[in-house]
């Protein structure tokens, strides 16, 4: 099983690396989602540390301006 799109990093949530691990034990893999620069380099770290987090990195529309 796959999530497609989910937000699961530090800035969104204090036990996302738990929620990882207890996800990787059900088999499920996830694709994190980026909004702005600095939560793509924590999403690719992120599928770096973790077999089951896939990066999606981009900007969303509402933090462009902040490039």
């Amino acid at each position: 099983m796959i999530d497609t799109h989910c937000h699961v990093y530090e800035e969104e949530m204090s036990d996302y690396k738990d929620v990882i691990e207890e996800c990787d034990k059900q088999d499920i893999s996830m694709i994190v989602n980026a909004v702005d620069i600095e939560s793509s380099k924590d999403i690719i770290n992120l599928s770096k540390t973790y077999k089951n987090v896939h990066a999606a990195i981009g900007l969303n529309y509402d933090t462009i301006d902040r490039v």
